[in-house]
């Protein structure tokens, strides 16, 4: 007698939402060894750990002054961006914007700037992900210029030529210079903010207009802020600032009209107790879709005390911790002239059989199929896990080639395959395939399994399982 069993396949799709951000920093070398040369690396927010990228000569073959807090990151290309007085032919010096790839540490670019627009007179750079822009801040002829920058020819185009709008410049703090799109009114308005004459600044660059926003009861100023970010997850900014005695706080500002006139202090917390905390002015750097606020500064007490350290600061439970991150023998102890965040992947994960059932004997491919995110990071260390299943034998040949299964081919053993990482907006798939059995147990009415999807850069691994129905 023949049996003819038919069961539910079952197709189950995870997606990821928690990434792991990485978080990328200009460092200035030990001064006794590489005096004012600079160096790209990435800081581990659980330990202090500082690993730099490439050589002490990957960005530039001498010494570069920078602008503190002046960098951003190019998410999608996975490039940071700054700029720096190259002093390496010196007496002879230029200012230069610089394009730094964040996988190998070197420079792709190093354009000089338009003349007139230098190092000493920027206070602040922003990337554009949307239209692939450089927003810079410039100092010029007593005003405060919105310009954009072209990272390929260094030439440098007025956007906003006074963003103050007649009140010149009295006090302007480097690195406090951010961006993005609020959707409070549903919009879009993209806004780039910065904080002038102890006052806040948003622009528009597209319709080329500048708006004071009045923040009744604040006491923000210039010489006491930061740290400056948007939040597009929540339509909001970000201060970190001192209010009186040395302390920090962060305050949450909202505005009801997309920050064309004025805002209001949704949430204010202090840090440390309320003890002394020293920081940089520009050293922070925001991760949305986590919640983190991630600054440089130098706790006075605790565990850290009078250490330079990397705080991390969850929003949504007003709570921080520090570690340390000094490092004599790599970095220059207050070495740091840039934080930027860039986010890990959002991966989404599925597996199928195209719906078929097998007899004993026949071959099941299994494509697993992988996308990320277009506003998420890259992945790094991609990998693609599976087990073969029981009363199956793992079948190489109608497989994607790259598969190595340990200890054998036999059900039970492990499979993996690396495959190309996937950028922001990418996808990719792997087919997976395995003979069933010429004879299967009494019983078995389908081949069942999960796979897994990895990288170091995921939080939580995905896992995608499908069912094959087995007739016979």
């Amino acid at each position: 007698m023949k049996w003819r069993i038919i069961t539910t396949i079952t197709l189950i799709v995870f997606s990821q939402f928690s990434n792991a951000q990485a978080i990328y920093g200009v460092f200035s070398l030990p001064p006794v060894t590489n005096f004012g040369e600079k160096q790209i690396g990435n800081i581990n927010p659980s330990t202090g750990d500082i690993s730099l990228l490439g050589t002490n000569t990957s960005i530039e073959d001498g010494r570069i002054d920078m602008t503190t807090g002046a960098t951003a990151l190019n998410v999608t290309d996975s490039k940071s961006y700054f700029i720096g007085e190259d002093n390496s032919d010196d007496p002879t010096l230029v200012d230069r914007i610089y394009t730094v790839d964040l996988t190998t540490g070197i420079t792709d670019a190093s354009p000089i700037l338009t003349a007139g627009y230098t190092t000493s007179n920027n206070f602040g750079i922003w990337f554009d992900d949307g239209v692939d822009v450089i927003y810079g801040l410039f100092s010029i002829a007593g005003n405060a210029e919105l310009a954009s920058i072209n990272p390929s020819t260094g030439a440098v185009t007025t956007v906003i030529a006074d963003v103050t709008l007649g009140d010149g410049i009295n006090s302007l703090a480097s690195g406090l210079m951010t961006g993005g799109i609020d959707n409070t009114n549903g919009g879009n308005a993209k806004r780039i903010f910065a904080f002038i004459n102890d006052a806040l600044y948003s622009m528009n660059p597209d319709t080329q207009e500048s708006f004071f926003v009045d923040i009744p009861g604040s006491n923000f100023l210039s010489s006491k802020t930061f740290g400056l970010e948007w939040d597009n997850n929540n339509n909001a900014l970000w201060f970190l600032y001192n209010p009186d005695l040395g302390d920090r706080r962060i305050a949450q500002v909202l505005s009801e009209d997309e920050f064309t006139e004025e805002a209001f202090i949704e949430s204010d917390f202090g840090l440390d107790g309320g003890t002394s905390i020293s920081t940089a002015s520009g050293l922070s750097a925001l991760d949305e879709d986590s919640g983190l606020f991630f600054f440089i500064g130098r706790p006075s007490t605790g565990a850290n005390a009078n250490k330079w350290s990397l705080y991390t600061v969850e929003l949504a439970n007003q709570s921080s911790s520090n570690v340390d991150i000094e490092d004599a023998l790599q970095v220059q102890t207050n070495g740091y002239a840039g934080i930027e965040v860039l986010p890990g992947p959002d991966m989404t994960f599925s597996k199928t059989d195209l719906d078929v059932s097998a007899v004993p004997g026949d071959t099941i491919t299994y494509t697993l199929s992988y996308s990320n995110d277009i506003n998420a990071g890259a992945t790094n260390g991609l990998t693609v896990t599976e087990t073969v299943p029981a009363e199956t034998t793992f079948n190489a040949s109608s497989s994607t080639a790259g598969w190595v299964c340990l200890p054998d081919a036999q059900s039970g053993s492990s499979c993996t395959i690396n495959p190309a990482e996937v950028g922001p907006g990418g996808s990719g798939s792997v087919d997976f395939a395995v003979d069933v059995n010429s004879m299967v147990s009494i019983g078995i009415t389908e081949v069942s399994n999960t796979a897994t999807l990895s990288a170091t850069n995921i939080v939580t691994n995905l896992n995608a399982a499908d069912s094959t129905p087995i007739t016979a």
